[in-house]
This record gives structure tokens, C-alpha cells and sequence, in this order.
């Protein structure tokens, strides 16, 4: 069933041109992004043109620029590669009449730029990382020193990771936290820094790598010689972020406990939703703030948890995106500026509601 059918046309018949523009297209988590947006955009009869800059902000600028000098996008969804230094030129975008519509990668102080990203530092985010070490030591009741992976340490989003999962530990007196250099979310980094951090602190027993690669975490923790059983007093309790295969598959055979859930289906099916709400539509929104509640998922409920009435775990889904289903979005959507249930959610845009708005 295809609920969007029809629904990209103008009423000259048409097709709407969707642009998305993309600061990644190198690990699983961001090609299966564009794989679900270009999906559920192509479903609905509108044409999804993909770009990508590889996180160059001065190309994604660019981009940006060439979009609104030659008026070829009606909307534009954004991965963006820097927070802070791309906010003047979506505004410019904006006030020249393209919608922007901003997913995974959070720009401020665009209130009128819709998002759909994980809240990383709040109790709906990382939080649940923190909580997971902390219960884990108080239930063992014996100290832990934790290994925190870093990505890029001046962008917002591994700080706001950072913040949650801190909350969550909530300063528990059994934890100490030893803090990697910056690993650029790349593979090589990660493994020597797991390695050697393992190396020369035995005392790690705990690892929790806030984005990137999975495997490389596994890679190091293997050079170390330090995969071992759960009941190992020496074993390397370990939380992934960001949801991938190798993730799934570490999980399954015991390299680690689990991994958190950000992850991208999610976040682009309710963006995708709020562009054709409000630039097909032409529908206000509830919020201007769609995130994602996030939990660490382990052998405990890896098959069975659930958002949206869909698997967290996206690497499980066929490799042909049209076969993923829309969400149904109506129920556990939160607005990230109150952290309360949105009532009635987003629903499913459909031709039959373009009829009824717009006469056609």
C-alpha cells in the first residue's frame, strides 16, 4: 500500500522537485537516510534529486546557493554539515520562498525550519546510556571506569550526546568516565583509540562509543583481547551508538551489551510527513521540533521494541526501501520543546487530503 500516491503532483500535473541535500552518504545510517527519504519522496509521484558534500560545509553552502539561484527545488531536506555556519544560508534559502526541512544534524535558531532528530541531551535521549552503566554498577554494586568514544568534539551534536549520557549517570559516585581524543566518527581512530585506551587502562571495563563505526569499536576491543563473556569480571560492558548491522550482529554474538537507537528511519518518515504537511499542503505544524525517543536495545528487545508500530532496528528491514511502511505517526510523536505527547501526532498526508484543502 502506497498511502502517498499522487500526492507529489501541482495542479498543472507536474511533478514537485524535492531536493536533499546530505553532509553523508559513507556509512550504513546515512545511505539507508537517503535510501528512506528518496523512497517515500518517489512514492508520492515528486522527483528526489540527491547531493551530497561528505561534511565539506563550504560545498553544502554551495549547494545551497546553486538551489535557490536556479529556483530548482519547491522544498529542500537537510543533513547538514555544520550546525552553526550553514543557519544564514538556509535563512537566505528561506526568505528567497524554499521550505527547508532539517533531519538528524540539529541547526538553532531556525524556528521555522521544521526538524526530526534525536533530543541527544535530554531524558529522551543519551540519557538512556547513562542510565544503563549506572543501574549496572548499582546492581553489581563495584565501581566501573567507563571509555567514552568522541567523535567530533566541537560539533553540537557529540556535545548534546555527551550531556545525556552524563545525565544519566547522574554523577553515580561508582563511575569514572576517561574521555577518548576526537576520532572524526572515523573507523581507523576508533580502533586505536579503543586499543590503546584498553591497553593502558585495564581497568576499563566499560566502553560506550557516542557515533561512527560499531565495528570498529568491536575492532579494538578485540585487539585489546578483551572480548569476553558476560560473567567475565573483566568483560568490556559496551553500548553502541547509532543503529548499523555490525551493531546488530555484535549484539547478537556478545561483543557488546547492546546499542542505542539513533537511527534514521524514524526521523526521515516524519519529516517526510511534515514537508508534505506544510510545503504541499500548506498546513501549519504542532511543533517545529519531531524527536525521536531513544532506548538501548539489547538481546532483551532486539525483535520487539518498537516505535510507530515499526522495528528500531532498520538493518532487519528488506533491502528494497518501497517495501518499508509509512508509520503510523499518530501516537507517540513528542514535541521536543514540551517533552509532551503530541495529540493526534502527524497523520499521513494523502491525495485525499489535497482534495479536500486544495481542490484538486
Amino acid at each position: 500500500m502506497n498511502p502517498y500516491e499522487g500526492l507529489g503532483f501541482k495542479p498543472d500535473g507536474t511533478p514537485y522537485s524535492v531536493y536533499i541535500t546530505s553532509a553523508c552518504v559513507i556509512d550504513e545510517w546515512c545511505t539507508d537516510a537517503l535510501g528512506i527519504l528518496e523512497s517515500l519522496i518517489n512514492r508520492s509521484g515528486a522527483k528526489a534529486t540527491v547531493i551530497s558534500n561528505d561534511w565539506d560545509t563550504e560545498v553544502q553552502v554551495s549547494q545551497i546557493e546553486d538551489i535557490v539561484a536556479s529556483k530548482s527545488a519547491d522544498f529542500v531536506i537537510i543533513l547538514p554539515a555544520d550546525e552553526r555556519m550553514l543557519k544564514s544560508s538556509i535563512e537566505r534559502a528561506m526568505e528567497a520562498g524554499i521550505p527547508f526541512f532539517n533531519y538528524c544534524n540539529y541547526i538553532p535558531d531556525i524556528p521555522s525550519m521544521p526538524k526530526s532528530m534525536n533530543d541527544y541531551p535530554s531524558e529522551l535521549g543519551d540519557y538512556c546510556v547513562g542510565k544503563y552503566f549506572s543501574d549496572l554498577v548499582n546492581r553489581e554494586n563495584k565501581p566501573m571506569t567507563i571509555f567514552e568514544v568522541w567523535g567530533i568534539r566541537a560539533m553540537d551534536t557529540a556535545q548534546k550526546r555527551d550531556q545525556g549520557f552524563r545525565l544519566g549517570i547522574a554523577d553515580n559516585p561508582l563511575i569514572t568516565i576517561i574521555e577518548s581524543a576526537d576520532t572524526q566518527w572515523a573507523t581507523d581512530p576508533i580502533v586505536n583509540e579503543v586499543t590503546n585506551a584498553l591497553t593502558a587502562h585495564p581497568e576499563i571495563t566499560g566502553i560506550w562509543n557516542m557515533g561512527g563505526s560499531g565495528q570498529a569499536v568491536v575492532g579494538g576491543i578485540s585487539a585489546a583481547g578483551r572480548i569476553l563473556p558476560f560473567d567475565d569480571p573483566n568483560r568490556v560492558h559496551t553500548i553502541l551508538q547509532d543503529t548499523d548491522s555490525p551493531a546488530v550482529k555484535a549484539t547478537e554474538d556478545g561483543s557488546v551489551d547492546g546499542f542505542t537507537t539513533s537511527e534514521p528511519w524514524h526521523q526521515c518518515d516524519v519529516i517526510v510527513k511534515a514537508a508534505f504537511l506544510q510545503a504541499v499542503l500548506g498546513q501549519s505544524l504542532p511543533t517545529d521540533w519531531f524527536p525521536s525517543p531513544m532506548v538501548v536495545v539489547t538481546m532483551e528487545n532486539l525483535y520487539t521494541e518498537k516505535l510507530f508500530g515499526a522495528t528500531y532496528i532498520y538493518p532487519l528491514m528488506p533491502d528494497d526501501y518501497n517495501l518499508w511502511p509509512v508509520m503510523d505517526t499518530t501516537k507517540g510523536l513528542m514535541d521536543g520543546n514540551t517533552y509532551k505527547e503530541i495529540p493526534g501526532g502527524l497523520p499521513t498526508p494523502t491525495v485525499e487530503m489535497r482534495k479536500q484543502l486544495l481542490g484538486y
